[in-house]
C-alpha cells in the first residue's frame, strides 16, 4: 500500500518558524547573545528558508500555505536579531516580496494586481528593521546604499499619506490566519510583542509594547526611521544629503 503524501500547510511552517524565533530570543536574552554560538546566527536563515518554501507552495496554487502578517513579521525580526552576513539581503528580499504581493509596488503589465490572501502591507516596524540592518556598524555604506534606503523611506511616506486619506476605512483583508481585521486593530499576542520588541531584556520589551503595537498599525516613518537614514547618509559620506533629510 502506497503512503499518502502529506504536504505542509501554514500551521506546519508557522510552528517551525515560531519555535526557531522563540529559541533565538532565549539564546539572545537569557544567554547574553553568545556571539560564538554559530547555530544562533543561522536561525534567521532557517526562518527565511521556511518562508520562501511557503511562498513557493502558495505560488503553485496552495493557498493553505499563504504566510500572514505575523509570519512575515516574525521572520523579518529573526533576521534583524541575527548576525549572519546574508541577513540584510534576506530581510530586504522579504520586504520587497511584501511590497509586491500587497500591491504597493505594481510590476504587472496591465496594472491589475492579484489580491493576496492577507493584508501584508509592510508596517513601520518592517521597514525600520531592514533600515537598521542596512545601517549596521560593520557594513560598508555608500551612495547606492543611501539611495535604496531613501527609496524605502519614500514608500513609507507615501503609505503614511494614504493612511491619513483613508483613515477609518480598510480594504477588508484579514491580517492573520487567526481572525479578521477590524478597523485598525491587530491581533498581537504577548509572544508576538516580545518577538517584535527591541533587543534587550524581556521585561523591557513588555514595557515598550505600546510603541511596538503602534509600529505595526502604521507604515508611516517615525523618528527612528529618519535617525537611521541620517546615520546612513553620514557614514556614506553624503553630508549634503543628510542636511536635505533634516
Amino acid at each position: 500500500q502506497s503512503m499518502v503524501r502529506i504536504r505542509p500547510d501554514f500551521i506546519t511552517f508557522n510552528t517551525a518558524i515560531s519555535s526557531l524565533a522563540s529559541e533565538q530570543i532565549d539564546l539572545y536574552w537569557r544567554r547574553n547573545g553568545n556571539s560564538n554560538n554559530q547555530y544562533q546566527h543561522t536561525i534567521g536563515k532557517q526562518c527565511y528558508e521556511h518562508l520562501m518554501s511557503m511562498l513557493e507552495l502558495y505560488n503553485q496554487g496552495d493557498t493553505r500555505c499563504a504566510p500572514d502578517l505575523i509570519c512575515f513579521s516574525t521572520v523579518i525580526n529573526t533576521l534583524g536579531r541575527g548576525k549572519d552576513r546574508g541577513d540584510e539581503g534576506r530581510a530586504r528580499e522579504i520586504l520587497d516580496v511584501m511590497l509586491h504581493l500587497s500591491g504597493v509596488l505594481d510590476t504587472t503589465d496591465n496594472g491589475v494586481v492579484t489580491p493576496f490572501e492577507f493584508d501584508i502591507v509592510p508596517r513601520n516596524k518592517h521597514f525600520n528593521v531592514v533600515l537598521a540592518l542596512m545601517a549596521h556598524k560593520n557594513r560598508h555604506l555608500d551612495e547606492e546604499t543611501l539611495g535604496h534606503a531613501k527609496w524605502y523611506v519614500t514608500i513609507m511616506e507615501q503609505l503614511g499619506k494614504k493612511e491619513k486619506e483613508k483613515e477609518g476605512h480598510t480594504d477588508g483583508l484579514p491580517q492573520t490566519h487567526e481572525e479578521p481585521m477590524e478597523g485598525n486593530s491587530h491581533p498581537l499576542r504577548m509572544e508576538d510583542i516580545m518577538m517584535l520588541g527591541e533587543e534587550g531584556e524581556a521585561e523591557e520589551a513588555k514595557k515598550n509594547n505600546e510603541r511596538t503595537i503602534l509600529s505595526m498599525k502604521t507604515s508611516a516613518p517615525d523618528i527612528i526611521t529618519y535617525n537611521t537614514l541620517l546615520n546612513i547618509a553620514a557614514r556614506a559620506g553624503q553630508p549634503k544629503k543628510a542636511e536635505d533629510i533634516l
